[in-house]
């Protein structure tokens, strides 16, 4: 699949976002906000502007799917504005297993529809016109992304059926774990993943 997966920088966003309303100052939060969205619109230029034979800018490769340096620069600017301290190469990491995790659910046949996550399309469109914290996170960002709320909700459609089909294969495969031992045959399962997955990264001069 040669498509470029947006949908990487913006589940990064959607979780970032959060962690800057608990460690970033009342005065910065719009500030750090518009700031991540202007960098995000330029990175999205970047990516119209890159055919799909372009290999120029791929830093890693997912058996066939193409990780490109916009992305890896989309996910360390929202990494710089959370609490955990990451290095490029561990971010790098993050959005390999994503993608390790994303080509797992299709193999197993996880389709997860729009209708499907009809009621957190709701919930994200409510939350961004009435509650007042995630305002004030996400209205300076999208004005720095240069998107409108109803232009962001259709934007992140993907990235939530992505990430609603790998909580369905999550949930499958630990449904006869007990909760003590959860979190380390999830680990083992997703190394497992990477493991049996062709991974190749690039050095970007």
């Amino acid at each position: 699949m040669k498509k470029i997966k947006i949908y990487l920088i913006m589940i990064v966003v959607l979780v970032t976002l959060m962690g800057v309303i608990t460690s970033a100052s009342n005065s910065n939060k719009s500030k750090e906000s518009k700031n991540l969205g202007e960098s995000h619109k330029v990175l999205m230029e970047e990516k119209k502007s890159i055919s799909k034979d372009d290999d120029s800018k791929m830093i890693a490769k997912v058996n066939k799917v193409k990780i490109y340096s916009f992305e890896l620069e989309a996910a360390i600017q929202s990494n710089d504005l959370s609490e955990r301290e990451l290095s490029d190469d561990e971010v790098l990491d993050k959005l390999i297993k994503y993608e390790v995790l994303r080509q797992k659910t299709e193999e197993l046949g996880i389709v997860v529809t729009e209708e499907e996550i009809k009621s957190e399309i709701e919930d994200i469109r409510e939350a961004m016109i009435n509650d007042p914290v995630i305002i004030e996170i996400m209205d300076p960002y999208l004005e720095g992304l240069g998107m409108t709320i109803e232009e962001y909700v259709e934007y992140s459609k993907e990235s939530l059926m992505v990430n609603r089909a790998i909580d369905i294969m999550k949930d499958s495969i630990l449904k006869d774990i007990p909760e003590e031992d959860r979190d380390i045959e999830w680990d083992s399962y997703v190394n497992e993943c990477i493991s049996s997955s062709k991974i190749k990264k690039y050095n970007q001069d």
